[in-house]
């Protein structure tokens, strides 16, 4: 029975393991420099409330121009992408390889579920449809899929970037094309093919055959197969090398042009768009890049690119006298001005002469069905901090709402005010709204404002379906607030992998010697910030000295500080609202401290290895005996005065004690 049992639970193990599974693609570039220069549109859409939880493998090796760079191209697609759950992307440094002759920057992995043996999805596109459907209040898709939270922290994209390419990256902010890979870029294009945009079928040149799978395809790629046609593998092969494969959808209403040169290329061949200018998203995943490529403009109709070619739809439930549409949309132009006033009836926003429409949405109470095992991991708990009237609780019959978003992708109210069954207007200024002292919580667009969410809902019974239901008016702005505080990171040269500027003065001389040296110190959370300024402070001074850094875009600075001292840095960001100051940074002496013993009949003479920084030496001399150690001399010398005199101790054996700094010594000795 014992046996019967363990065969049973290695089954189930074994059936559930299974059901994940993951894709993989590799990230190339042309080794040539191909100039482009797009940058993010001032005016552009906000498709809702979707973030990136972003970790970084191995911790030690990620410099914060790198972090700023990734986080960057996160916030730039976090804006663009319909309303999800927090998707979570885990970014590596690692040894790969790559064929022929192209630059292989990036690995990029996506976690995906065979879902009954006919189907891989990718959980970013579970996680669209799980909050799509339970803000519909209906779940049928993937319930029975979802089983415990792990599903949630599991990383949905996994990049690896090569570790000996990191010197070919541009990390700034900036779009100036430089003869380097902009890695804003870069990462903008991983992140599409770790949501899904990638074909990962290959074909053998030589026999003209395509090599087909014998695993479920995931969305995208059974549309790409669809369009490959054929009878046969060879027929196939054929129809995937003609220059170009079209993609339609949606009654060939949405159309994308595959890369698909005569002779077939793994890892390019299907996986890369051929541009068209009057689409954003074709000119991101362009074929023809290289060094000198900077898109930074990615704006484009994504509710129907995702819709049409990732899946990301839902049943089309009705939960009332009409059926339900799920996402609302928002702008950058909708700004609410750092203190300003807000009002807002009929639908419409009066703010800075902005007039803008609301979305309807309509919402029941979730349809879930409660699992009987108490134990069982409740789902819709896990969902209600991403609902449309999180956190309010005050069951009112109509309320407005205004909530912040939040790092881990909850939104966090800040003001509430009853609508009534009247539909009372919202008048508030933002010295009523009760925003955190740490605002850093807030998730920022790419451009530094705090992502907001305006709600009106007002509850109403439905006479046909006898049932309550929630009309739900929602639409995201944009809140002009203080900058951030810049986040600060020092690594010594020997902990990286890769060198962000080499330290110069204006004459293009090293500014090394024997007491001072260049440091760079890498920063991020720039977004929104128009000027910093530094304070540095050096061990044993009392006021610190300042100055200001112009092209802080760039992702680090350069602080030349004294070998021998301590020193500690704090920076202040500025825009046009105020300041904000960051955490301190210290970074230790350069040179480690060390001291050498000289013995002579006389005398010890104890060495220091520093020029200027006087470290009290501290010792004690004892006289050992079979029985005891005995203190016959103590001390403390300093630089000038280094020298313990021995004359006057008998013969015999003792122990000389050294405690300086950080370091003791212990030293027998016989006279």
């Amino acid at each position: 029975m014992k046996k019967l049992s363990f065969l049973l639970l290695f089954l189930i193990l074994s059936i559930a393991s299974w059901g994940q599974t993951s894709t993989e693609s590799d990230s190339y570039a042309l080794d040539q420099f191909i100039e482009k220069c797009t940058d993010v549109p001032v005016l552009r859409q906000i498709n809702g409330g979707t973030v990136f939880k972003i970790t970084y493998e191995p911790e030690e090796l990620w410099d914060n121009s790198m972090r700023g760079a990734f986080e960057y191209a996160c916030k730039i697609w976090e804006e663009q992408l319909p309303n999800s759950l927090p998707i979570n992307i885990c970014a590596k440094i690692g040894n790969i390889r790559g064929t022929d002759n192209m630059k292989l920057l990036s690995r990029v992995q996506s976690t995906t579920y065979d879902i009954n043996n006919y189907e891989t999805v990718l959980s970013s596109r579970m996680k669209y449809v799980l909050l799509a459907e339970y803000n519909s209040g209906f779940n049928a898709t993937y319930l029975n899929t979802v089983t415990d939270v792990d599903f949630f922290n599991k990383p949905d994209v996994v990049i690896t970037y090569n570790k000996s390419m990191l010197n070919d990256f541009s990390y700034s902010l900036d779009n100036t094309p430089t003869n380097k890979y902009d890695f804003v870029t870069v990462v903008l294009r991983d992140i599409a093919r770790g949501l899904g945009f990638s074909f990962n079928m290959t074909a053998n040149s030589q026999k003209k055959i395509l090599e087909d799978t014998n695993r479920p395809l995931t969305y995208y790629e059974d549309i790409v197969r669809q369009a490959i046609g054929g009878n046969n593998l060879s027929e196939a092969y054929t129809n995937a090398t003609q220059g170009s494969l079209t993609l339609s959808v949606n009654h060939y209403k949405n159309t994308l042009h595959l890369y698909a040169p005569t002779t077939w290329q793994n890892g390019m061949s299907l996986n890369y768009l051929i541009p068209e200018q009057s689409r954003n998203f074709t000119e991101l995943l362009s074929y023809n890049f290289g060094k000198g490529s900077v898109i930074r403009n990615i704006v484009d109709s994504y509710n129907n690119i995702f819709y049409d070619f990732q899946g990301w739809q839902t049943y089309n439930l009705v939960t009332g006298p009409s059926s339900t549409s799920v996402s609302s949309d928002g702008s950058s132009n909708n700004i609410i001005t750092y203190k300003g006033d807000i009002i807002l009836e009929d639908n419409t926003l009066i703010q800075n002469n902005i007039s803008k429409k609301k979305n309807i949405v309509q919402w029941t109470p979730s349809k879930y069905q409660k699992k009987a095992n108490s134990n069982a991991f409740d789902l819709q708990s896990y969902l209600f901090p991403y609902n449309y009237m999180y956190p309010d609780k005050s069951g009112t019959a109509g309320s407005w709402l205004i909530s912040l978003l939040k790092k881990d992708g909850t939104w966090d109210s800040v003001y509430s005010q009853y609508s009534g069954p009247y539909n009372i207007p919202l008048k508030t200024k933002m010295d009523d709204w009760n925003i955190s002292p740490n605002f850093e919580q807030y998730q920022r667009t790419c451009d530094g404002y705090i992502r907001c969410r305006i709600t009106w809902y007002k509850e109403v019974y439905d006479n046909l379906y006898h049932r309550p239901y929630y009309i739900i008016q929602n639409h995201y702005y944009v809140l002009d607030y203080l900058p951030q505080k810049v986040e600060m990171r020092y690594l010594a040269p020997i902990q990286t992998f890769f060198t962000l500027a080499k330290p110069t003065i204006n004459n293009g001389s090293v500014l090394n010697n024997d007491y001072t040296q260049d440091i760079t110190i890498s920063i991020k959370n720039l977004e929104g910030v128009n000027r910093i300024v530094v304070e540095q402070l050096e061990e044993g001074n009392d006021l610190p000295i300042k100055y200001e850094v112009k092209d802080f875009k760039k992702g680090y600075f350069i602080a030349n500080v004294d070998k021998e001292l301590q020193t500690k840095f704090v920076v202040y960001s500025y825009n046009n609202n105020g300041s904000s100051k960051s955490d301190t940074l210290i970074v230790q002496p350069l040179v480690p401290y060390d001291f050498t013993v000289n013995f002579s009949n006389e005398n010890i003479l104890i060495n220091s290895n520093l020029q200027k920084k006087l470290i009290p030496i501290n010792y004690n001399i004892y006289s050992v005996s079979p029985f005891s150690l005995i203190n016959v001399k103590r001390g403390v010398l300093n630089h000038h005065n280094s020298t313990i005199k021995i004359s006057d101790l008998n013969n015999g054996s003792y122990i000389l004690d050294i405690n300086s700094g950080n370091k003791r010594k212990s030293v027998k000795f016989v006279k």
